[in-house]
């Protein structure tokens, strides 16, 4: 019987709400995607678990806070606000990260076309690797 509870624990996997639209000053308990070519803003929106923003979509988060990572796929674009990512924000192959005031815990940036930091404060490393990436800070 043991066996069989275990078993199942580990297939588990964590809760996803999908963003298409606006999210507004609540808590996302769950961990949060943005489906492929679709926009998603936060407005105020704390989001307990993982961020992902699919290939080609775009996430838009002002006075928010991301307690988890944020995984842009290619294509993916990130823009920040005013907000807190706790974790790294991954960029893979996508369009790019800007972030303005705030503060984001590691950027990785895997042949990302741009990072914008304005006034936004990196509390840990900034990784960039592959070519072609542009990187501005204020």
């Amino acid at each position: 019987m043991a066996a069989g509870t275990l078993a199942a624990a580990s297939t588990a996997q964590a809760a996803e709400r999908q963003c298409a639209g606006v999210i507004g000053p609540e808590t996302v308990h769950d961990d949060l995607v943005v489906p492929a070519r679709v926009v998603c803003d936060l407005a105020g929106t704390r989001v307990l678990g993982n961020t992902r923003v699919e290939e080609s979509a775009e996430l838009y988060a002002e006075q928010a806070e991301l307690a988890g990572n944020v995984d842009a796929a290619p294509g993916g674009y990130v823009d920040l606000f005013e907000t807190t990512v706790a974790g790294t924000v991954r960029l893979n192959d996508s369009l790019g990260l800007s972030a303005e005031s705030g503060s984001v815990g590691n950027i990785d940036s895997r042949a990302a076309d741009f990072i914008d930091l304005f006034g936004a404060r990196v509390v840990g490393n900034v990784k960039v690797t592959g070519p072609g990436t542009a990187v501005f800070g204020e």
